[in-house]
């Protein structure tokens, strides 16, 4: 499993390409948009954003994702948890990697050149 960001903040759930292509999604199922995964505020998205840009992560949870698995999130503790059908599920995540991706993210920062939406997925 890649990286992914948790992003409490968030309005969308972004999935990078790569991350999508080694999902063996069809592209059929990608729409373009016409807007910005940026600056959303209280606007619910149910689906992952799909963008074409280097990252460190495969990809970022925001509230969409974490509200429908009915996660607490812990940034103190670096912990998500959730509840599964066989109890409470955990993730627990590590400072030192989070740092290293952080730093990783900045080395490739770049402009998406296209962003896609993929509806009715399933966090």
């Amino acid at each position: 499993m890649g990286r992914i960001l948790v992003d409490t903040g968030s309005s969308v759930n972004v999935l990078h390409q790569n991350a999508f292509a080694e999902m063996g999604i069809n592209n059929d199922r990608m729409e373009p948009v016409n807007w910005s995964i940026f600056g959303f505020s209280g606007e619910e998205v149910k689906t992952f954003v799909v963008v074409h840009v280097p990252s460190a992560y495969n990809g970022i949870i925001g509230r969409p994702a974490l509200n429908e698995l009915g996660a607490v999130v812990s940034t103190a503790h670096l912990k998500i948890k959730f509840p599964t059908k066989h109890g409470v599920g955990e993730v627990i995540s590590d400072q030192e990697k989070a740092r290293e991706c952080y730093a990783a993210l900045l080395k490739k920062k770049k402009a998406a050149k296209e962003t896609f939406s993929i509806g009715g997925t399933d966090p």
